[in-house]
């Protein structure tokens, strides 16, 4: 008997080899595009949020810099530092970055009237420093290399933050801390006008009297400098200073200090009357004053006492700048003899200026709001900008003056239209830095090249110091030239306008840069300023 095997009608052959093959293939090619759009779509968000981190930053500057411009006051003045960092050579951005630019860290200073909260921890509840006047400054900070054996060292008040790291100061686009672009701090420092006594204060009873008592480096048992110029805080007598055991002289460049112990009044009258700084030292008294004859003195010493105020000698032979960290360096003061609150409130401080990391440019241009009248130039009937990278154009004749009303109802211009670089230099108030990497712009009270009763407010051919003799005043007042209804005193021309460049390199990548820009309109003259 023999058996016969037959296949089902439902049974199937296997897949062969070939079909196998293009299979695999159609599902590899699959995962492949599949793995591209998920890529893709990857890349896609974090550019997304990239750009939203980069926006949401700069957008905390725009609001933080149009609340101080709006509350900026002509009764202080208002100094523009341009400077191209390393005299414009190009500054690497990053570690290995090949392609390397020139930057800017400009300077921006003015005074504000509103409310200032000191940024030190208050010392007691029932003292806190306040204040309605402050000097407000924004620039780059001045970082401290993290590898060096000082940077956790407890901090001083008198540190004028210029110690070689390890060769040379700490500045930027030099080795250490701030070599590189990506590794810059932008800060703010608001530093608090109050003359000592100007706090109300209710006594402490966990503080006794005598550590209570204000003085000029002292106010409010917070460190003060004894002035808001650099020629008095850093040669002044130095006094006790209860809150602390050193005898230290307190200097903002350490960035432990904000506050200042005087008036914006004072400030006032030692820009306007007081000799030039660079001839005395110690404090300020009404014999420091004199009488500047002549226009070319009156704004040499002007500009160099705003100059003063900056917070930090950016122009000393070892530049300085204000010290700022983005992170306290030992808030735990590991490895010191002893911790103390001051000495945390100290290390508090260096952050507490620190407004924004990464900001590998900052630009300030300012404008009087005119136009380029030339129909044939590229900027035709666009706002005209001033820095160091755009500087006056003397062919262009645009109205650099201001009228102002004579006692007799009649209107007078100064200076006018169309003067020679002179008037640039003087009359709006633009002079040289101490390189060629470096430009200022000082606008200040009364504009010092004014003089009342002279041909529209300023000598014939801008020749300053010559004046006129009787006989020539004589004649140009009977062939009506000569204008003897003059007021004392004109305003010193101000910018309508500030526009203000920023870049921003990526927190993860600093190859990749974001620059942002705006522009503010400068408050006028608010009833009650004096000038």
């Amino acid at each position: 008997m023999s058996s016969k095997h037959t296949h089902s009608p439902c049974e199937r052959r296997a897949f062969t080899l070939m079909e196998l093959t293009i299979a695999l293939v159609s599902v590899a090619l699959l995962a492949v595009g599949i793995a591209q759009i998920f890529r893709a779509t990857g890349q896609t968000v974090s550019q997304g949020k990239r750009l939203s981190t980069l926006t949401s930053t700069a957008a905390a500057l725009e609001r933080q810099l149009a609340s101080d411009i709006a509350s900026m006051t002509r009764d202080g003045f208002l100094v523009i530092r341009n400077q191209r960092v390393n005299n414009g050579a190009a500054v690497q951005g990053y570690r290995g970055d090949a392609n390397p630019r020139p930057r800017r860290a400009d300077e921006l200073m003015f005074f504000a009237s509103g409310e200032f909260r000191s940024q030190r921890p208050a010392r007691s509840r029932f003292v806190e420093p306040v204040s309605n006047e402050a000097r407000i400054w924004w620039g780059h900070g001045h970082r401290r290399n993290p590898a060096n054996a000082e940077f956790a060292e407890p901090l001083r008040l008198d540190d004028p933050n210029d110690r070689p790291d390890p060769t040379v100061p700490p500045a930027l686009g030099q080795p250490g801390g701030n070599l590189y672009a990506s590794e810059w701090i932008l800060a703010r420092h608001a530093t608090l006008l109050l003359p000592p006594g100007s706090i109300r204060r209710i006594d402490d009873p966990n503080i006794n009297d005598a550590s209570e008592e204000d003085n000029t480096m002292q106010v409010g048992l917070q460190p003060a400098a004894s002035h808001i110029f650099r020629r008095f805080a850093e040669t002044s007598s130095i006094e006790n200073q209860p809150m602390r055991d050193a005898r230290e002289r307190p200097l903002f460049s350490s960035g432990l200090v904000d506050i200042a112990s005087v008036d914006l009044a004072t400030v006032r009258t030692i820009v306007q009357e007081a000799q030039n700084p660079s001839l005395f030292t110690g404090t300020y008294t009404a014999s420091n004053q004199t009488s500047l004859a002549g226009v070319v003195q009156r704004i040499t010493n002007q500009q160099a006492w705003m100059r003063d105020a900056m917070p930090a000698d950016s122009d000393g032979i070892v530049p300085q700048r204000i010290r700022v960290e983005a992170r306290p360096p030992n808030l735990l003061g590991i490895g010191w003899a002893e911790r103390t609150e001051t000495q945390r409130a100290d290390q508090l401080m260096l952050a507490g200026h620190a407004f924004m990391e990464r900001c590998t440019d900052f630009i300030v241009e300012w404008s009087f709001g005119e136009r380029d009248p030339r129909t044939s130039s590229p900027t035709f009937n666009q706002i005209v900008w001033y820095s160091i990278d755009r500087p006056f154009a003397p062919t262009i004749e645009f109205p650099f003056s201001q009228t102002y009303a004579r006692r007799d109802g009649s209107i007078g211009t100064h200076p006018d239209p169309g003067s020679s670089t002179e008037m640039e230099q003087f009359a709006f108030a633009i002079s040289p830095g101490a390189s060629a990497g470096v430009q200022y712009h000082y606008f200040g009270f009364t504009d010092p090249t004014f003089e009342p009763g002279t041909i529209d407010g300023r000598r014939d051919e801008f020749d300053f110091e010559r004046s006129l003799s009787a006989d020539e005043a004589a004649r140009r007042a009977q062939t009506g030239r000569l204008s003897l209804e003059d007021p004392d005193t004109i305003e010193w021309p101000w910018p309508k306008l500030l526009r203000v460049s920023i870049t921003l390199a990526d927190a993860g990548d600093p190859s990749i840069e974001q620059t942002f820009q705006f522009v503010f309109r400068l408050p006028e003259r608010a009833a009650g300023q004096t000038n």
